[in-house]
């Protein structure tokens, strides 16, 4: 399993169909990652939940994905040809950062919170009272 943060580019339309074990949803999408100063376009087809989570996502978002690569071998092309099989999909969300601030001889962050020096307990050295 491979994990993957990008912005998603676009999106095919939802296929769906019933089979032997019920009704199916699919969908193909692409995200965009920029890796060393170049961009690259990664494609993956999500399916069931998945695929109804990225039916209702706004192109632009930003999406976290663990993916598993799947390989398949063209006889008559004598080509690999790989595709990209999304088991989770979430939405990428930027942790809130707090960030301390001085402020007179308080330390001060985003929130209000207040560290005072005066209620940090004190260590005082012991002396060494022998081995039992």
């Amino acid at each position: 399993m491979i994990e993957i943060s990008g912005k998603l580019v676009s999106k095919s339309f939802m296929e769906t169909g019933s089979g032997k074990f019920g009704e199916w949803r699919r969908i193909e999408f692409v995200i965009e990652k920029t890796f060393n100063k170049e961009l690259y376009s990664i494609p993956f087809t999500a399916s069931g939940k998945w695929a109804d989570l990225v039916n209702n996502l706004a192109v632009k978002q930003r999406l976290r994905i663990q993916y598993i690569p799947i390989g398949k071998y063209s006889p008559s092309s004598n080509h690999w040809f790989c595709n990209n099989k999304a088991i989770e999909i979430e939405k990428w969300v930027a942790r809130k950062k707090y960030i301390p601030a001085t402020v007179g001889d308080g330390i001060f962050n985003q929130v209000g919170s207040e560290l005072i020096k005066e209620n940090q307990l004190e260590f005082k050295e012991t002396k060494d009272v022998g081995k039992v």
